[in-house]
């Protein structure tokens, strides 16, 4: 009897284990698939979806037990059209910054400038390139005057009386008005003195019209719409060139003679004694 009742208890302890083991087996179940739900709602939210095996048609797992998730053609839609639009974001940055950038250069305050502002600039600029040209000119010997047709002078004093007759009378200018601002330049009466004043006083007027536009004459230089004179020297007359005349010739240089003492004596004599007619054939004498 004893060993039956060992036997019937033994029986019921491996029902028991097995049945603990069956709950254990079917909680575990439970969980995984609880835990497998999480997984797949927590991933629609971010757009991902189980990666199912194409034989077995169930998910597939990592080595970690959990399922491997994919994201879904929407979600790669939409990650694609969110990288576009911050690459776009970038490109509008860079480029306000660079328009920004460009807006204080030189050409750039041009560009953006109204259609008048910009034209009194650009006469400012050519009114200060011509008074550059003039001054250019006069050093290089012309004069203020052409007897037989234009000098570099003249020329550059031709623009720049159009420059200022146009920006002061904001167009074309009359005959009347081309005399006024004529006498705003150098004339060939004027002094070495006062011609330099006059180009002066009229490079720093057209100097404080592009300040005060925003676009300075060191701007303008960098975008070459001022440059440096380059006017060389003045070359012969046309009367000399053909012949008509012929230039004057050079003063022969007569090379001093030596005087010996006595005749340095004889010369000292006759400076201090001029009244003394010897005094006058010594000098001549000794050529002096």
């Amino acid at each position: 009897m004893a060993d039956l009742s060992t036997l019937f208890q033994g029986l019921a302890g491996i029902a028991e284990t097995k049945q603990r083991n069956r709950l254990a087996e079917e909680q575990l179940k439970r969980e995984r698939e609880a835990q497998v739900q999480q997984q797949i709602l927590g991933g629609r939210k971010e757009g991902l979806v189980p990666l199912v095996n194409p034989e077995t048609k169930q998910p597939e797992l990592d080595e970690f037990g959990l399922i491997k998730m994919q994201k879904t053609p929407e979600a790669l839609e939409s990650e694609k059209l969110e990288k576009r639009q911050k690459k776009s974001l970038i490109e509008k940055s860079e480029i306000e910054a660079e328009k920004a950038r460009k807006s204080q250069t030189g050409m750039g305050k041009l560009e953006a400038m109204p259609q008048a502002s910009r034209q009194r600039v650009d006469l400012s600029a050519e009114g200060l390139q011509s008074l550059n040209d003039m001054e250019a000119a006069l050093g290089a010997g012309y004069g203020t005057f052409s007897a037989v047709g234009d000098s570099p002078y003249t020329e550059a004093e031709r623009r720049f009386t159009e420059a200022i007759g146009r920006l002061q009378s904001q167009g074309a200018i009359s005959k009347n008005e081309e005399a006024r601002f004529m006498k705003m330049a150098p004339s060939v009466l004027s002094s070495e003195e006062v011609k330099r004043q006059k180009l002066t006083t009229m490079a720093e007027y057209f100097r404080r019209k592009m300040a005060t536009a925003g676009v300075p004459e060191k701007d303008m230089r960098e975008l070459g719409l001022i440059r440096e004179s380059k006017i060389g020297a003045k070359p012969e007359g046309l009367l000399q060139k053909y012949g008509v005349i012929k230039p004057a010739a050079p003063k022969e240089v007569v090379p001093a003679k030596t005087l010996s003492d006595t005749d340095q004596q004889a010369l000292q004599w006759a400076k201090q004694n001029p009244k003394d007619p010897r005094a006058s054939a010594i000098m001549q004498r000794l050529g002096q």
